[in-house]
């Protein structure tokens, strides 16, 4: 049920509520693939490739938030002259009840596909979690190998990592091959 006392939505608050809506569906696609982009650049180990998608991610998100500042605003609920605070705000599903049908619709499917797109980035996001931290891991054992190579003692610690005292020993390895 909708929880409209002391206001009354309007239909500038419907078409409002819809642009908004449009906006948002529109941002995530853009994320979703910003999020395709961002894991291909780790696979291909390309760091210009990934800061433009880092860098494009993060803009993205804050044209989301903007969008999500408005909307809120947009539904914010004001209590009747005297009245208590309202706390919390309707869902769009809750709008939607008050619209005309065709609207309704409309509106719906927007909330819908927003969900589908939701769901679709934080798998996404898992999969570049997952290739970040084993380009991490890897990266790490590359540096504890060239530690070991040029390691003058050899010997190994408590932690399993190879020990290099306190004199350094000129050294060198080819890191072409």
């Amino acid at each position: 049920m909708v929880r409209t006392t002391g206001t009354r939505f309007t239909e500038d608050t419907f078409e409002g509520l819809e642009a908004i809506l449009n906006e948002l569906v529109r941002e995530h696609e853009s994320l979703d693939g910003l999020a395709t982009e961002h894991r291909a650049a780790i696979a291909s180990l390309d760091a210009g490739r990934l800061k433009a998608a880092v860098t494009s991610t993060g803009d993205t998100l804050q044209r989301i938030a903007r969008l999500e500042d408005q909307r809120a605003l947009l539904l914010k609920l004001e209590p009747p002259a005297g009245g208590q605070p309202i706390k919390g705000q309707p869902t769009v599903a809750e709008v939607a009840e008050l619209m005309d049908p065709p609207r309704r619709a409309r509106v719906l499917d927007l909330a819908a596909r927003l969900r589908e797109l939701l769901e679709s980035i934080r798998k996404r996001h898992r999969a570049i979690k997952r290739a970040s931290q084993t380009l991490s891991s890897h990266m790490e054992g590359l540096a504890h190998q060239i530690a070991a190579e040029l390691s003058g003692t050899g010997t190994y610690s408590r932690a399993g990592r190879v020990e290099t005292g306190g004199t350094p020993i000129a050294t060198g390895m080819d890191v072409r091959s």
